[in-house]
């Protein structure tokens, strides 16, 4: 169950989902982000955005991409969104390590970041980002498309934080993955905390979705939206300001709203 932690009005997101670079080398077949046009945040567009964020009464930034250690202002707003007293989310493909200051760090780990490699090296890569980034954050979790999280190792999993299955974009309902989760998921909650994406979470679950309710994007080129996956030209809006943002395009009630990637199925709320 989603736990909504606003008032009736949401006048404030809890979370801000912060796209800060279209820029990724890794290029994974299939990749849902980097068909965007290249756009990245200056440096000092950064810095007001987090003051902005701190100062509307945000509690989490959880930053992405592209690729965000690709953003040569990574470290620099890292440090300054946790001084400002936001707790910060980073999710990385985990091939650059770096020795940021945040909260949470979350490796992706599936076989399309590892489509360019062997899957032992792709492995490898992903411990040396987990070993790295447990001298920095508290938390270092994994996420992984929902129909490979079969094949993420054991030992990986106890050490680890939290397993996070994310829906496979293009979503498709007919894939393997449907019939695999309920396996999945039971396999891997023996090792770890397993944690469903607000869309999976619609889907599987019949769960409202907290996107557009506790949460927002914010994309590359300055554009928010109630929901990061979204590809919907209308949830995208180019305006100024967090709350003024917030305010035009919250969800108002649990009605999935257009270009949801789940709405046109049959799911039943809790």
């Amino acid at each position: 169950m989603i736990v909504r932690l606003l008032d009736n009005a949401n006048t404030v997101p809890t979370t801000v989902h912060w796209l800060v670079t279209t820029q990724c080398g890794h290029g994974c077949p299939g990749c849902y982000y980097r068909k965007d046009q290249a756009h990245a945040w200056s440096l000092a567009d950064a810095e007001r955005f987090v003051r902005d964020a701190a100062d509307s009464g945000v509690s989490w930034l959880a930053i992405g991409g592209g690729e965000p250690t690709e953003w040569p202002h990574l470290e620099q707003v890292c440090a300054q969104a946790v001084a400002a007293g936001l707790r910060v989310a980073v999710t990385t493909n985990g091939v650059r390590p770096l020795p940021i200051v945040a909260h949470r760090v979350q490796v992706s780990h599936d076989l399309m970041h590892g489509a360019h490699m062997l899957w032992s090296d792709r492995q490898a890569q992903v411990w040396r980002a987990i070993n790295f980034y447990r001298q920095y954050v508290t938390e270092v979790g994994i996420n992984t498309q929902a129909c490979d999280t079969r094949v993420v190792d054991i030992d990986m999993l106890r050490a680890v934080d939290n397993l996070t299955i994310v829906l496979p974009k293009p979503f498709n309902p007919q894939a393997p993955w449907v019939t695999n989760l309920d396996a999945c998921i039971a396999r891997n909650s023996q090792f770890t905390r397993v944690c469903l994406d607000s869309c999976l979470a619609v889907y599987k679950r019949g769960e409202a979705c907290g996107q557009g309710r506790i949460s927002v994007s914010v994309a590359a080129d300055g554009r928010v939206a109630p929901c990061s996956n979204t590809r919907h030209p209308s949830q995208w809006r180019a305006t100024h300001g967090l709350l003024a943002a917030w305010d035009q395009i919250k969800c108002v009630s649990d009605d999935l709203p257009a270009g949801c990637i789940v709405a046109d199925k049959a799911v039943t709320r809790v």
